[in-house]
């Protein structure tokens, strides 16, 4: 057993966990282990976030069923919807059917926004989010619980706009992210309500800051208002109003959720406990949560407007910097500004269209989600839970900015690489995956491919040929001509040798063979190594097909077959292994569309 399983046995050992789930977790330990180094540390730290929030989330929210929550946990616990999950005893509460959230973010920023389904907006990498409630007379409009909200996004830069009819009213959200003057990048928020009933309307619009999130409870221990328009969250500026609220209540979880003070006002009956009517709440249970009330008088047709702005950045890098007292530039300037960036950016790429309208929209929205993953050297699959980074999403990520046009950013992202290479050639993801040595070739090769940079390919040089050596030593390891076991494709099931290493790393010596041609260096024992892996590959199929009496290839040798050969389809795209595909990659590739 190795440091990390052993550490993690003796603490449940210390909990008094049942012999049966000891035993249990060794075997887990067992089918997790890489190479003699045990389960990967870093699925422990990818998943440890999840399940401590899974557990935290059912300790609180369905605790505390009077509070507004995101509308996934409202859907989730509801046994009419049909997004219902039954708990029973399991001890984690984790959104499993609403991960619909829209990320937004600037051509060049570090870190982006999300805004869920109904309007709460999460400026990451902080995970409190911002929500819109209102009332019309004595009727309250939570949109987390209204059934009927619209969402449209601009796919010339990414906006999000939301809205929702009640009570004669039209509320709109605006969402977008732009960066400062001084490259800091800020979430923008519009909100218009709208009377579209046929007499004068009065209420409250509230922006309420809460300590929930799309994955769910996110804890706020400290908040405050400071002159007026700024809400402090955690002891750092959090919320800036463009005009100050004309009240501000704050609560925490002893005096319940401000929620009630929105339905007190309205008339509507509330809970015990009050949330208090002063300047700062503190909440050692992360539930300190704050709304600002802004008052409104509207005759038919009239429209009330409100505006804040929220900074995406860490908090040690926000207590830097100072935040201005003034609000000179309009909402409409700023989206103004950032659609000209947004422009300036795409036009560095190349312009792609299509008939079917849907599919031009489809495309648009694709390629800005990709631009704003791309942070310089550092590309990521997803925002907020997946802002990591691995080659297996930067190989086809940068493979996509190049064929869009933007080989600057494709170049930037390549030249990153360097800094994860190790000194026995292996270009470091997470342990126990061996797919990126052939990602990092495969990639290069597509780059120097669509550029024809010969200078800069020999820059590479030296470490490609450390990298095609690496491969060559694991495959003499494996005892098969295949690449040992591993964790690479973590998706599709425990530790295996998975089909999935050994096509990207043939590729990967493919790539790096046509590179020698180009360079007019010596191949020799390269083409030697290429040609024995692919007559290992077609000997595992022919053995695969003798074996079943089918031509399907599963996702390891010695697995049968399921809907994991997806991992598979990689030998035929993007990496165009074979030169004529084999009998077997076509059988696999009908049998998974059927």
């Amino acid at each position: 057993m190795n440091l990390i399983s052993f550490v993690l046995s003796q603490a449940l050992k210390r909990l008094q966990v049942p012999e049966t789930s000891l035993h249990q977790f060794d075997i887990v330990s067992d089918l997790g282990n890489v190479d003699g180094r045990g389960f990967p540390r870093e699925l422990f730290q990818l998943s440890a976030p999840m399940i401590v929030r899974g557990l935290l989330n059912f300790s609180i929210l369905q605790m505390h069923r009077d509070w507004v929550y995101p509308y996934w946990v409202h859907r989730q616990l509801d046994p009419k919807s049909e997004s219902y999950v039954a708990r029973s005893q399991n001890p984690l509460l984790l959104n499993i059917t609403h991960r619909d959230w829209t990320m937004l973010g600037s051509p060049s920023g570090l870190h982006e926004a999300i805004v869920d389904r109904h309007g709460l907006a999460t400026p990451l990498p902080r995970e409190w989010s911002v929500d819109t409630w209102a009332t019309v007379g004595d009727k309250v409009i939570f949109p987390s619980l209204a059934k009927d909200v619209s969402q449209g996004f601009d796919t010339s830069a990414p906006r999000l706009s939301t809205s929702l009819k009640a009570n004669g009213i039209l509320l709109t959200l605006e969402h977008f992210v732009d960066s400062t003057n001084h490259g800091l990048d800020v979430l923008f928020n519009k909100t218009t309500m709208v009377n579209q009933s046929a007499n004068e309307l009065s209420g409250f619009i509230s922006i309420s800051v809460r300590p929930f999130n799309p994955e769910g409870v996110a804890p706020i221990h400290s908040l405050s208002v400071h002159s007026e328009r700024y809400i402090h969250v955690n002891k750092n500026v959090g919320v800036v109003f463009a005009e100050a609220p004309d009240r501000v209540v704050f609560s925490n979880r002893e005096n319940g959720d401000t929620a009630n003070a929105l339905k007190s006002i309205a008339g509507s009956p509330s809970p015990n406990g009050r949330p208090e009517n002063n300047s700062s709440v503190e909440c050692k249970h992360g539930l300190a949560n704050c709304a600002a009330f802004f008052e409104y008088r509207l005759k038919p047709g009239e429209s009330r407007t409100l505006h804040y702005s929220i900074a995406l950045a860490p908090e040690k890098e926000l207590r830097q910097r100072t935040s201005k007292g003034t609000w000179k530039v309009s909402f409409q300037k700023r989206k103004e500004r950032q659609g000209l960036r947004w422009q300036s950016e795409l036009r560095n790429g190349a312009e792609f269209r299509f008939g079917d309208k849907n599919l031009q929209e489809i495309f648009n929205a694709s390629r800005l989600a990709l631009l704003q993953l791309h942070d310089g050297d550092f590309i990521s699959p997803g925002p907020f839970l997946y802002h990591h980074f691995w080659f297996r999403d930067a190989a086809p990520m940068v493979r996509a900015l190049d064929i869009l046009g933007f080989s600057k950013r494709a170049r930037r992202a390549i030249d990153g690489f360097p800094a994860r290479l190790r000194n026995d050639g292996f270009f470091q993801g997470p342990d126990g995956e061996w797919d990126s040595n052939g990602a990092v070739l495969w990639t290069v090769f597509q780059h120097y491919r669509m550029t024809g940079s010969h200078l800069w390919l020999k820059g590479w040089q030296k470490n490609l040929s450390r990298a095609a050596r690496w491969i060559q030593r694991m495959r003499q390891k494996s005892g098969n001509g295949l690449m040992p076991s591993s964790l690479s494709a973590e998706h599709l099931g425990t530790v295996d040798q998975y089909f999935w290493d050994s096509f990207w790393s043939l590729a990967g010596l493919q790539s790096l063979l046509q590179i020698h041609r180009d360079l007019k260096r010596e191949e020799q024992w390269l083409q030697k190594e290429v040609d024995q892996f692919d007559e290992v590959l077609r000997a595992t199929f022919a053995e695969i097909h003798g074996r079943t009496g089918t031509f399907l290839i599963p996702a390891t040798p010695a697995r049968g077959f399921d809907e994991s050969a997806i991992g598979s389809i990689c030998a035929v795209y993007p990496l165009q292994l074979f030169v004529e595909t084999p009998p077997a990659l076509k059988e696999t590739i009908c049998e998974i569309k059927k």
